[in-house]
């Protein structure tokens, strides 16, 4: 009995060697870049007070990706606001799920834009808002946006058997 748990023990510590811890695992998606030298999303809204667009490269925390084709998220900019990062050209998507919370670091180029009240709705219902959340909007809304043409997340694994290996092969259009 005694061998059998030491046994257990050792086949538990060897049979996780290698593994990387999930928050040391960086998955990319769009162009390669190097992440060195980005800056919290902070500097970005600061640094685009007197520009029209901007090269940027930040980090920031993703709240949602698009869940049809992963061509959005959007990222925390301050407590409750949000900035939407579009896939550029719908060259990459970015997972369709398990990406909330985790923290990316986005290559791009950010810009201010006015969304159509059509081009919100489409939005929304790509995230799952409800009937009634899409008909609410009824205002275009200006915006500052990002343009990604590579996307950098820590700690995202796609689940086993998931869809997500699969999820560009879908036609998804603006």
């Amino acid at each position: 009995m005694k061998y059998l748990f030491l046994s257990l023990i050792c086949a538990f510590i060897f049979g996780s060697c290698g593994q990387k811890p999930r928050a040391e695992i960086t998955s990319s998606f769009g162009e390669n870049f190097d992440p060195e030298g980005a800056v919290p999303v902070a500097e970005v809204i600061k640094a685009m007070e007197n520009k029209d667009t901007l090269s940027v490269k930040f980090i920031a925390k993703i709240t949602q990706t698009c869940t049809k084709a992963g061509c959005w998220m959007d990222v925390e900019t301050s407590p409750g606001e949000t900035m939407t990062v579009f896939m550029l050209d719908h060259a990459f998507g970015v997972p369709l799920e398990g990406c909330d919370g985790l923290m990316a670091t986005i290559n791009g180029t950010a810009y201010y834009d006015t969304l159509s009240v059509k081009y919100q709705r489409h939005l929304a219902e790509d995230a799952g808002k409800t009937i009634e959340e899409i008909d609410a909007i009824t205002e275009p809304k200006p915006v500052l946006a990002v343009d990604a043409s590579g996307v950098m997340i820590a700690g995202y694994q796609p689940n086993p058997g998931s869809a997500e290996e699969n999820h560009l092969e879908e036609e998804h259009h603006h």
